[in-house]
């Protein structure tokens, strides 16, 4: 069931997402693909955190690994993961993504 409403957000969002953008990388874009997509399991807003018991990393732990950088994420997210929904994004929708985490980064 929440699989299916997953999908369904993901299918409702994407468009409405995509024909408000541009070809510019869009931070506001990768924050709404990310509470549509990853919120479920990720903690993905700037400062919260996840569960301590959850071994699935809030989108501000991954910003602030400094080891972690915007080629090492783009790479994450074109990988497919088992524990991970089939997610397939366009290179402007990972784009957004990888620029709305490290936009989380402590500077």
């Amino acid at each position: 069931m929440l699989r299916a409403a997953l999908v369904l957000m993901v299918l409702l969002a994407g468009p409405a997402l995509a024909a408000t953008g541009g070809d510019q990388v869009n931070t506001s874009h990768g924050e709404a693909y990310s509470r549509a997509w990853c919120s479920a399991c990720h903690a993905v807003g700037r400062g919260e955190a996840a569960a301590e018991s959850s071994a699935v990393p809030s989108f501000q732990s991954l910003a602030d690994n400094p080891e972690l950088t915007e080629i090492a994420l783009h790479a994450f997210l074109n990988t497919p993961h088992r524990t991970m929904l089939n997610v397939i994004l366009s290179p402007d929708q990972a784009d957004d993504i990888v620029t709305y985490i490290l936009s989380l980064r402590h500077k």
